[in-house]
């Protein structure tokens, strides 16, 4: 994988257009192929959400030349913190603290420049790592709640089928 790593950022170009990019994400996704460990898989995953953000941002400041404002800045470091960190902390209060702002704060800006809400953003990103465990990892339910943080299955579970709408077996048996 250390080979693939390399290629993989030497491929990284966050000016290139939408056809080199699917492009570059085929080519991510061939790695997948390659009977991978639960860990390479977790970095693949991690690294394909680095590459996705960037892209987007860099998309969306080319079509509005502008100059990042304090709110587009602090949205930015609420993203990177969000995903270094999804995979254990849930609270907007965990974030704010972070960012040194109020969670009030810290919601309003986010909604501001984004659309939608701190707590939305944190959900996606917690639901995101959280399917990819299930789908590309052979850890249990439970393994995947306790990975991601939760005090229990039972919280996990709830999370899960509150945002997804199925229990996180159904998610894994619709797979199958």
């Amino acid at each position: 994988m250390n080979n693939s790593r390399l290629a993989i950022r030497e491929a990284n170009n966050f000016s290139m257009n939408s056809t080199d990019f699917c492009v570059y994400f085929r080519y991510l996704y061939s790695h997948l192929q390659n009977n991978l460990s639960q860990d390479e898989i977790l970095e693949f995953f991690k690294q394909i959400s680095v590459d996705m953000e960037n892209f987007i941002l860099s998309k969306y400041q080319q079509e509005k030349k502008y100059r990042k404002s304090r709110q587009d800045e602090l949205f930015e470091k609420f993203i990177a913190a969000l995903r270094l960190h999804c995979s254990t902390e849930h609270s907007l209060k965990f974030y704010a603290d972070k960012l040194f702002v109020s969670p009030q704060y810290l919601s309003k800006v986010v909604k501001d420049v984004s659309g939608k809400t701190a707590s939305v953003w944190i959900a996606e990103f917690v639901l995101l790592e959280a399917k990819a465990l299930l789908t590309h990892t052979n850890l249990t339910i439970q393994e995947v709640g306790f990975n991601m943080g939760f005090a229990d299955q039972s919280s996990f579970g709830k999370f899960f089928k509150k945002n997804v709408g199925m229990s996180p077996k159904k998610f894994i048996q619709q797979l199958a």
